[in-house]
């Protein structure tokens, strides 16, 4: 849905590389972003795996 509003806005600016820039920018920027809730929801996922595992000690660790 994005990438619709975004070609219709390229379709109706006259100075294109500002928003081609700010488009790809936010890109970017969200891929970053994403990536790092990710990765602090795997680092979440294994202190859990270790405190339960610390708690009781017949928990598989996998």
């Amino acid at each position: 849905m994005r990438a619709v509003v975004s070609a219709v806005g390229l379709m109706l600016v006259r100075e294109t590389r500002w928003l081609a820039a700010a488009i790809a920018l936010s890109s970017i920027v969200g891929t970053l972003v994403t990536g790092q809730v990710f990765g602090f929801g795997a680092a979440l996922a294994l202190i859990g795996v270790l405190v339960a595992a610390r708690i009781d000690r017949t928990a598989p660790l996998t």
